[in-house]
Order: structure tokens, then C-alpha cells, then sequence
């Protein structure tokens, strides 16, 4: 089974979201990264995760622009 964590940054699930990653790795599941590139990726690397690239705008509130995000997520 695969997990997906999705963040603005991968700093954010480095700092944040450690112990719950780690622990998914432990129970076998695949997990991969969605998130903007940044120097928290080679960790998140060592720990076994998937790293794919998304580009945020940080606080965008173009409905257009939103509206690209999300269709890239699909």
C-alpha cells in the first residue's frame, strides 16, 4: 500500500511529520513526498520515502492559479 504526504514544503514534513512517516516505513508501506524542493529531501530520501516535485505558491488566492494546483494533484 502506498501513502502520499503532501506539503508546501519538504522541510515542513521533516520537521513535523517524522515520526509518522518513520512509522509507516516500519509497517512496509511505500511512501512518497509531494512537495516543494528543498535540502529536507535527501533526509527524507534516507529514510526510504519517494520525493516528487510540486511547485506551491505560497499565498496565492488566484482562483486560476489554485485551480492549476489542484489539477496537477489529480
Amino acid at each position: 500500500m502506498k501513502i502520499l504526504f503532501v506539503a508546501n514544503s519538504a522541510w515542513n514534513l521533516k520537521n513535523f511529520r517524522e515520526d509518522l512517516i518513520k512509522d509507516f516505513i516500519n509497517k512496509g508501506y511505500e511512501v512518497e513526498v509531494l512537495a516543494s524542493k528543498d535540502d529536507s529531501i535527501k533526509i527524507l530520501s534516507k529514510w526510504g520515502c519517494k520525493y516528487n516535485e510540486i511547485n506551491f505558491l505560497g499565498r496565492s488566492t488566484n482562483p486560476v492559479l489554485e485551480f492549476i494546483l489542484f489539477l496537477k494533484l489529480l
